[in-house]
């Protein structure tokens, strides 16, 4: 699946899956009690771990082995979402 699965790419998985567990956590309490700051929250977390997807797959090589698929395009830079997401919550 991928050719290089080292040292440096397992911390940064494990960190962005744990992220996204904690948001789908914060999603399924924001629908049972309904507080925003928790949606707010969860979609932090969700824009962090997506950002930080950019750095887990480049080092596990995915963007040497594959250079003809479409997450080569699909990752963008959504970071300029968090300062509006911060200052509502």
């Amino acid at each position: 699946m991928f050719r290089d699965f080292n040292r440096w790419s397992l911390p940064l998985l494990i960190l962005v899956l744990q992220g996204l567990i904690f948001a789908v956590l914060l999603i399924s309490k924001y629908k049972r009690k309904d507080n925003i700051s928790d949606l707010f929250l969860s979609l932090i977390l969700f824009i962090s771990c997506y950002s930080q997807t950019c750095y887990t797959i480049g080092f596990m090589d995915w963007y040497d082995a594959n250079r003809e698929t479409k997450i080569n395009y699909f990752l963008l830079d959504t970071t300029f979402v968090l300062g509006p997401l911060i200052f509502f919550t």
